[in-house]
């Protein structure tokens, strides 16, 4: 499976993944299909919270391979009861949510 790695820029907040190791050579979000096909639970990739790395959206404006990177739009977290990971399987999906005052 490849390897992902999360980003988030410091100043405007964005985040993205890149594939920091492939499984295969060529391989990415387009053609993994550990990754492609969505069958198969991904586990949590480290975040890295960065200032050099430019952002995909704000620093390079969308001129980006979309096979090594890709934006993330919102994270997710859920517990899922049921007969399997993918969200067509059977089962309960409880979000989680944690707010601090």
């Amino acid at each position: 499976m490849c390897a992902i790695t999360h980003y988030r820029q410091k100043y405007c907040k964005h985040r993205w993944g890149i594939i920091t190791e492939p499984c295969a050579f060529g391989m990415g979000f387009d053609s993994c299909p550990m990754i492609f096909n969505r069958e198969y639970v991904l586990p949590k990739p480290d975040v890295f919270v960065t200032r050099t790395l430019p952002c995909p959206k704000c620093d390079l404006h969308g001129f980006y391979d979309r096979n090594q990177i890709r934006m993330v739009p919102r994270v997710r977290t859920v517990l899922k009861i049921g007969s399997g990971p993918g969200r067509e399987d059977r089962g309960v999906e409880i979000p989680l949510c944690c707010v601090v005052m």
